[in-house]
Formats: structure tokens, sequence, C-alpha cells
């Protein structure tokens, strides 16, 4: 089993594009703000990392863009590790709309790191 965590977040005017949606690279800004946000409540800040020699390097991206999101929308970005192995990981993202029934307008996952040997040993029991 999973723990989720959830990462809030309101759609800025300056995150919109020419066709008056939030343009695609912000949703990658949201899985790097959601990722550390989800790393640090777990007692993994950046410092942490630097002082331990390791540290995430994303590898790959693989977005599906369901919906649009615009100006003023309300989103939560879920993020999860499902597996975390001596030279890769994989962490996995949702983008939901903030309804009373979530509707999914993102579906994400990254691949990479660069850790030391042992430091999934260390990380994996907390991120999971």
């Amino acid at each position: 089993m999973f723990t989720y965590f959830e990462y809030p977040h309101v759609v800025t005017k300056s995150e919109i594009d020419e066709l008056d949606h939030a343009g695609n690279f912000h949703y990658i800004k949201w899985m790097q703000e959601a990722a550390v946000a989800h790393s640090t409540a777990n007692g993994w800040s950046a410092r942490r990392y630097i002082e331990l020699g390791a540290g995430w390097v994303v590898r790959s991206h693989n977005v599906t863009y369901l919906k649009p999101a615009f100006e003023g929308d309300s989103i939560i970005v879920r993020t999860w590790v499902s597996n975390i192995k001596p030279v890769t990981s994989l962490r996995h993202y949702e983008i939901l709309d903030d309804r009373p029934k979530p509707r999914q307008i993102g579906r994400l996952s990254t691949i990479g790191n660069k850790n030391p040997p042992g430091f999934q040993k260390k990380c994996l029991p907390v991120l999971r």
C-alpha cells in the first residue's frame, strides 16, 4: 500500500498560455513542487539529500493531459513513489480538480534518481 501525498495549488495568471489555459510545462513545475513537498514532509529536504550526496535527476516524464486547467482553478497534485531501486525509482502523479468529486485532469510519472548505495533502504519506508 502506498501513501499518497496531496499538494494543493491555485492556477495563476502567469501560468496561462496563449490558448487561455495552463501551459503544459507548468504541469511539470507542479510535479516538481509536489515531489519536493512530499519528500520534505517525510524528513527528506533538499539539504538532507545534499548532505548524503544523493539527489533526484529525472530521466523521463510521461504525461497524459486529460482536461485543461484555467486561471483560478484549485487543483490537487497527488503523488506517490511505487518503488526505489539502486539506480531508478518511479514517482507517480495525478492532477485533480478540487471539487466534491475530483476529476482527473492529468496523469503523470517520472523515472530517475542519483543516489549512493543503500539510499533506497533509508528512503523507501517514508516515501511509500
